[in-house]
């Protein structure tokens, strides 16, 4: 299907504002419940969480995007980055269900997203659901930018390999500092705040099990990528063709 500039701009500022939402509704309600309002707190503890990487930088694809839109400019200048996003927003919205999974495993246990207060319920909602459906209807209303697959897994698809790996670097510097420092007690709910999705934390999993779902986590990231690298040349494909028909029934 053919862009049209103001649908652009619809999609951009809509992601835009939900993005912030989402950022500023946890932020403000942490703020809210502290004594000693500290920003920088409230704002850094949410960070340590993967969806808050994931939901940064689909709020800076939003604002190239509108300023694309702005400028006329095409929008192919970020087609590998609009699959990039697509794809780490599948992902969280994947690691949420199968943290929700674990609550109802395990109700009693301190998961990342227990949805105990209605700023989460609200931020795993948008965060979660909303904005990846979002990303996801307008990566297949408008995939038609085919891409060259074999260049794209060449020169592309090791950036997500690359992002996914320096966050799981981050968890686990902050898991062993944490750990090492003592600041953790001994209660097992408390060791589960050493890592921010308590069921992915190698004091769950054991040290080979953590290596062995990180290796999993690297090239799932890679694997989801190219299968909307493919599935968007596809639609193109579709689109092209039904334009062609639509062409010669005139």
């Amino acid at each position: 299907m053919k862009k049209q500039l103001w649908s652009e701009y619809i999609f951009a500022t809509v992601l835009i504002i939900l993005a912030i939402a989402t950022f500023t509704i946890t932020n403000i309600a942490d703020l809210a419940r502290q004594t000693d309002i500290d920003f920088n707190k409230s704002f850094f503890d949410q960070m340590k969480y993967y969806s808050n990487w994931t939901l940064t930088v689909t709020l800076v694809y939003a604002i190239f995007t509108f300023c694309n839109a702005i400028n006329k400019t095409p929008n192919s200048s970020l087609s590998c980055f609009e699959v990039f996003v697509v794809s780490i927003n599948t992902v969280i919205g994947i690691l949420y269900f199968a943290g929700l999974f674990t609550n109802i495993i395990a109700p009693k246990s301190n998961a990342a997203n227990a949805l105990d207060t209605w700023d989460k319920t609200a931020k795993a909602i948008l965060g979660h659901l909303v904005i990846p459906a979002i990303l996801l209807l307008h990566f297949f209303l408008y995939a038609n930018e085919p891409r060259n697959l074999k260049e794209v897994m060449r020169k592309d698809a090791w950036k997500i390999m690359f992002y996914i790996g320096i966050y799981m670097l981050f968890a686990l510097y902050r898991f062993l500092w944490l750990k090492s420092s003592g600041i953790a007690g001994n209660s097992l709910e408390e060791k589960r705040e050493l890592f921010p999705y308590w069921f992915l934390s190698p004091d769950v999993l054991s040290w080979p099990g953590f290596f062995a779902i990180a290796i999993i986590l690297l090239f799932g990231h890679m694997g989801i990528f190219i299968f909307y690298v493919y599935t968007g040349n596809c639609i193109s494909q579709y689109w092209k063709n039904h334009l062609k028909t639509e062409k010669k029934s005139k």
